[in-house]
């Protein structure tokens, strides 16, 4: 090969050689240019999210229920080791995907972290604030509690990321979106090392969550917990039967939901979720029950839009503590004789109610069952609750085949016993529905949620729906159930207090497991109700021995400031 040909060969690899370095500078001045920038970026720029405080809960007079509280996470910058952190520090740390070693850190132990900064290179304290409901466990199942989200909701909440705090239940799920604010951040400028050495930029400020008004009196709903704390469990729930707003809505027994904010600890899980009186399960909303003697009401409005009663309508057949249907003896708890319709109310007679019941038939009192909507969801704003079980002809036939039953199942569902369940909310809604002469209102626990800077950004508006009953059937009704406690052989006057009229029906559903369970259902003033009262008390007796009076004290509460 001679002298030129060796000279072009190597000024072609020269050229080759600055050709592909230029192209590759090319490609990472201009075409990857941005990206490696960004990357340069974020090795001596760190990101700092500051967590948006979630909006603070009220009640109908703006008592404080739910806030948050300052508190401090410990956080490990990547390739850190945390073995010697424990050990100093005494914590132990559950190292997470992004470095969250441990929350809510006693202010002591956040002291010693600052003081012994300049030793400790890697770590971040960051201000995450954590949830305080106030009241603990008497409203438990209004407000619901918060917790980290799980992956499974990751995968549909994409707003989120992992190791946010969410609301789970109650109040603080339903309204989640209203509640979890905006994050904001701060950008600092970091060594290789991770340190802080500065301020990049100042970043953007949190926006605060919304604030929601409930309808709920918190005054009225430590009544309520003070009325039942003799008894072991149960529910009460008050609604102002003129739009539906809950006044009042306890569960019992219930939990503290600070136990679960910021995360809860797994012995205080296991005592909740394996305590025998279930105190994480909603009773109020979730809780089915037979209705007992309550569910009179229903099929006295089915008789008499049937044409078969009216208030002085006999049956044939007296109550000798019972009546005989086919080979049975259907029991009454009492010896009644002979009574009238309104009687048999007032006297809460099972013999008078069993005739009734099988002159109506199961279509006809599951038919009037759900006039008043029994067998549906309420449709309150809580995540969950139970709708309610109204068995016909179809359900019966579908579990026990089509001779598998026989026409004393409707003498039973007319006294609100067998199958029959409903929740003790969806019972106030029913009552409320009576007091207020005809109209259903969904009930509403929150009136109104106002943005940080006193925007209102959502109000409740109460939609109502017509009962589909002649206008002397609601009435009466009415009417029967004000006897009920004001008559001198009524099964509630236990209930009565001077001066304002109470109106209201006992009911006692037998319990094949243990005491019977104790109702009362209510409402006053008689002439233009405020407050439609359902009282249900478990394993506890007689409702009008046990209900009745604690419906009382509560009313005497709400109308003569007495407890």
């Amino acid at each position: 090969m001679d002298k030129d040909t060796k000279t072009r060969i190597a000024t072609f690899v020269v050229i080759v050689l600055f050709t592909v370095l230029f192209a590759r500078l090319f490609w990472l001045q201009i075409v990857y240019g941005k990206r490696y920038e960004r990357l340069s970026m974020e090795n001596c720029v760190k990101q700092v999210i500051i967590k948006a405080p979630r909006g603070l809960i009220y009640d109908s007079k703006k008592t404080i229920l739910a806030e948050t509280r300052p508190s401090y996470t410990l956080y490990l910058a990547k390739g850190e080791k945390i073995s010697y952190l424990e050990d100093s520090l005494n914590l132990e740390f559950q190292e997470l995907e992004d470095k969250r070693l441990v929350r809510d850190i006693p202010f002591h132990t956040v002291c010693m972290i600052e003081e012994r900064r300049a030793n400790i290179p890697g770590v971040d304290l960051v201000a995450e604030p954590v949830r305080r409901t106030y009241f603990a466990d008497t409203l438990s199942h209004i407000i619901g509690y918060v917790g980290q989200i799980s992956k499974e909701e990751l995968k549909t909440m994409k707003e989120y990321t992992a190791g946010d705090i969410i609301g789970k239940t109650g109040i603080e799920k339903q309204y989640e979106k209203y509640l979890k604010g905006e994050n904001g951040a701060n950008y600092l400028e970091v060594d290789a090392k991770g340190k802080e050495i500065g301020i990049f930029s100042p970043g953007r400020q949190p926006i605060l969550g919304n604030n929601i008004y409930l309808s709920i009196d918190m005054e009225l709903q430590k009544m309520c917990a003070k009325a039942m704390s003799g008894y072991k469990s149960g529910a009460i729930v008050a609604i102002n039967p003129q739009n539906g707003r809950v006044l009042a809505y306890y569960s019992r027994p219930g939990f503290d939901p600070n136990y679960f904010s910021p995360c809860i600890k797994e012995d205080i899980w296991r005592k909740l979720s394996q305590d025998p009186n279930f105190p994480l399960f909603d009773r109020a909303g979730k809780g089915r029950y037979p209705p007992a003697s309550v569910f009179k009401l229903v099929v006295t409005a089915a008789g008499i839009e049937k044409d078969l009663v009216s208030e002085h309508s006999y049956m044939d057949l007296s109550c000798k503590e019972g009546i005989p249907i086919g080979n049975k003896f259907y029991k009454c708890w009492k010896k009644h004789g002979r009574l009238d319709l309104l009687d048999a109310i007032i006297q809460s007679c099972d013999a008078y109610f069993y005739q009734l019941g099988m002159q109506l038939g199961i279509k006809n009192i599951a038919t009037y069952a759900r006039v008043f909507e029994l067998d549906k969801k309420t449709g309150i704003d809580l995540p969950e609750e139970s709708e309610g079980l109204i068995p016909d002809e179809e359900w019966y036939n579908s579990h026990y085949g089509k001779k598998g039953w026989s026409r004393g199942v409707a003498a039973n569902l007319a006294v609100g016993q067998g199958e029959i369940l409903l929740t003790p909310l969806r019972m106030a809604t029913f009552i409320s529905t009576i007091a207020n002469g005809g109209i259903i209102y969904p009930p509403t626990l929150v009136d109104s949620i106002v943005s940080y800077n006193g925007k209102r950004v959502f109000t409740n508006t109460h939609h109502d729906k017509k009962v589909k009953l002649d206008g002397n059937t609601i009435a009466f009704l009415r009417e029967a159930m004000l006897e009920v406690v004001q008559n001198q052989y009524g099964t509630g006057r236990a209930a009565g207090i001077q001066a304002v009229k109470v109106a209201g029906k006992t009911g006692t559903a037998q319990n094949p497991r243990g005491k019977d369970h104790a109702w009362f259902a209510c409402f006053a003033p008689y002439d233009n109700p405020t407050i439609a009262l359902v009282i249900f008390v478990e394993n506890a007796g007689m409702g009008g021995e046990i209900a009745a009076p604690t419906a009382r004290k509560i009313l005497m509460y709400v109308f003569q400031k007495r407890e």
